[in-house]
């Protein structure tokens, strides 16, 4: 089995290089080289040799599909309480759904507090899942959360301070809104692991 590339005069370490980054893939998925790359007269192309495993004890379901990256600006007006709350709700959604790669990168973390609370969330859907699907599918459940939670969202690029909230009636009202989040449930907004994505749409 084989994969030909054009003929590239001088550029044999650029393929050299593309081979290191395709080897760990192939052996991931149980495929190994038989001489790597080679040259062919009959095609005047480079031809990168390898053959499949009878056998293999990995998934090919962990190999590298498009990235869900979202980034969710979230109001300082939110007690830190409610904000953590949503945070670790989207981080154990995202560790719960059979449609994303448990295997690979993951990130619900916030990042930067310029424009507010700034949430950076990353993941790779299964292979065959849509991304564009398992994207609405979480941001449906998150807003599902922050609206139980009660958390507001802002622009990610804005220019405005937040000193009123700094005024004791505010400070003493967010500290009954982070003694609430506590209380608010959101167990039955995590994926359900029999509630699978179709796959192979994009």
């Amino acid at each position: 089995m084989g994969a030909s590339v054009t003929r590239a005069p001088k550029q044999w370490l650029v393929l050299r290089r593309l081979q290191d980054k395709i080897d760990p893939w192939l052996v991931r998925c149980g495929i190994r080289m038989t001489r790597g790359w080679s040259w062919s007269l009959a095609s005047s192309a480079y031809a990168l040799n390898f053959a499949v495993e009878e056998e293999s004890e990995i998934s090919c379901q962990e190999l590298p599909t498009k990235t869900v990256l979202l980034n969710i600006g979230i109001s300082t007006k939110a007690p830190k309480a409610k904000v953590q709350s949503l945070q670790e709700f989207g981080k154990k959604w995202i560790k719960g759904s059979p449609d994303i790669q448990q295997n690979n990168y993951q990130k619900c973390h916030i990042t930067s507090t310029s424009n507010g609370y700034n949430l950076e969330i990353i993941f790779f859907p299964m292979v065959g899942v849509s991304h564009r699907q398992i994207r609405q599918k979480f941001l449906m459940s998150f807003m599902s959360a922050a609206e139980r939670l009660n958390v507001p969202f802002v622009p990610l690029q804005l220019m405005q301070n937040f000193c009123e909230d700094c005024e004791l009636g505010n400070v003493e009202a967010m500290s009954v809104a982070a003694h609430a989040a506590k209380e608010v449930a959101l167990d039955d907004l995590l994926p359900d692991p029999d509630d699978l994505l179709e796959r192979g749409k994009e």
